[in-house]
């Protein structure tokens, strides 16, 4: 059968298209990343366009999600009166690279070198400067383009999630002796879990206590999301796919766990606490109990993610790593797209730092989005 590249929207017809390709993939390949709802999250916080890129047929095919970041609201650019239009894209915040409906991992190979040279196409075409592109640690989805040589492939860090396959007990065996002892300590002083609606009072809180957790950590500017942030994943991703938890003191909020689900997994999206009730350990009785309704929901899996850093000493992955002995690792690429389009913007970038006195020789890729 002729084999085809195309890319496809993720609003009006080509969105049931896009979910019916995610359908057709093996139940173990299916992930929330790759929805379009997810992507469209992006595009109503950030302006992000939303694509899936296709390549195949009906029997076999390789596709990648991704969003289209336009750079012309970048400061330097703005300031230097550059209008010409240029992109650079990403998958959206998490996971993304290449999935596959294939018969064996030679034949997804094949399948990724022939999607990557009509990707490589669009993008030159479409003034797209560079690509960034984390692997999903969980779907091992790295193998496709490992072999190849198109893209340097890089370890970044570990990540922590649960098996929920273990039974209960299984679960409680592999946890710390400190989360234990947390959990036993929030139960003893009267903390309750409770799975909250969503609506506008409960993301409140969440986001109070997120904002304070952020603050106290100083947490890079990336954190401090835009204020419709989570109103967007609920409203994109809905009732099903989204889940808020809250520890309560009486009632008080402790703290509170913003989760995403679909398929067979549910992941920690993001959680706040506020630090007075620390000694209460809300926190380690929050993340049980949100395990434990992972696991009862059908749920497979229950991804914590790593680390701010890929220090093995970092302190929220040692935190994570407290409850369970299982461990992936992610992967990622970066590639320059259209070298004349990276050089020009990488030139403007210097120029603009020069005029503001800055000094900087940060290796941040893409360079020309280094602070």
């Amino acid at each position: 059968m002729t084999m085809q590249f195309k890319i496809l929207p993720s609003l009006g017809k080509a969105n049931q298209e896009w979910l019916d390709l995610i359908r057709r993939l093996k139940p173990e390949d299916q992930d929330l990343h790759f929805l379009p709802e997810y992507g469209n999250v992006y595009q109503l916080t950030y302006g992000y366009q939303p694509f899936l890129a296709f390549y195949g047929n009906e029997d076999c095919f390789t596709m990648q999600a991704f969003v289209k970041r336009p750079l012309n609201e970048l400061l330097f650019l703005t300031e230097q009166k550059v209008t010409e239009p240029f992109f650079d894209i990403a998958n959206p915040y998490g996971y993304g690279g290449p999935l596959c409906r294939c018969r064996t991992l030679q034949e997804g190979q094949q399948l990724f070198k022939e999607f990557n040279a009509n990707l490589t196409d669009y993008c030159r075409r479409d003034q797209i400067a560079s690509e960034f592109t984390s692997f999903h640690p969980l779907l091992d989805n790295q193998r496709y383009a490992a072999g190849t040589g198109l893209v340097e492939i890089n370890p970044q860090k570990e990540i922590v999630y649960w098996d929920l396959t273990l039974s209960e007990t299984e679960l409680w065996q592999k946890m710390s002796r400190g989360h234990k002892s947390g959990i036993n300590k929030a139960k003893r002083n009267a903390v309750r879990v409770e799975k909250v609606i969503i609506n506008p009072v409960n993301l409140k809180v969440f986001k109070n206590l997120y904002h304070q957790t952020m603050i106290r950590h100083r947490a890079a500017s990336r954190w401090f999301f835009p204020d419709d942030y989570f109103e967007n994943l609920f409203f994109q991703l809905g009732p099903t796919r989204v889940s808020l938890f809250l520890a309560w003191l009486d009632t008080t909020p402790l703290a509170s766990y913003f989760l995403i689900h679909d398929f067979q997994t549910v992941y920690y999206h993001f959680g706040g606490s506020d630090r007075q009730y620390y000694t209460l350990r809300p926190s380690n009785l929050l993340m049980w109990e949100a395990a434990l309704w992972a696991k009862k929901s059908g749920f497979l899996r229950f991804h914590l993610g790593g680390g701010v850093s890929s220090s093995a000493v970092d302190s929220l992955f040692q935190y994570k790593s407290g409850f369970t002995d299982r461990r992936a690792t992610l992967y990622s690429y970066q590639r320059i797209h259209n070298r004349e389009i990276y050089d020009y913007l990488c030139s403007l970038k210097r120029s603009h730092e020069r005029m503001k006195g800055e000094n900087s020789t940060s290796d941040y890729f893409p360079l020309y989005r280094r602070k």
